[in-house]
């Protein structure tokens, strides 16, 4: 019975992920407007990197191809060690739809 629980112990440790954040040295992200942060995921970019993925659900985007649309919302992609973030444009043929939220949950 005891060999049971050490096992499943073990496995169930296995499965959990966490991190840590460090309130000593914190990166504070922030933007003036359109909700930045409502909504927010880690992500590992493809060089191993952890990146901080926000959504901005009524931002102004930078994307040319919404040129047009009152805020259509904006997602970013942020550095964990540094202050800065880069807006990923989603909808490069303009097939966005208008207060769709895409912003709103930025969970992969």
């Amino acid at each position: 019975m005891r060999a049971w629980l050490v096992i499943s112990s073990l496995l169930l440790v296995v499965h959990l992920r966490a991190f840590n954040i460090d309130t000593k040295n914190a990166v504070v992200h922030s933007m003036p407007s359109g909700y930045f942060g409502y909504s927010l995921d880690f992500y590992n970019e493809e060089k191993g990197m952890p990146v901080l993925v926000v959504g901005a659900p009524e931002a102004e985007t930078t994307n040319p191809n919404l040129r047009g649309i009152r805020r259509p919302g904006a997602v970013y992609v942020c550095s964990v060690n540094k202050a800065t973030c880069r807006e990923v444009h989603v909808d490069k043929k303009r097939e966005f739809v208008l207060q769709s939220s895409l912003a709103a949950s930025a969970r992969k």
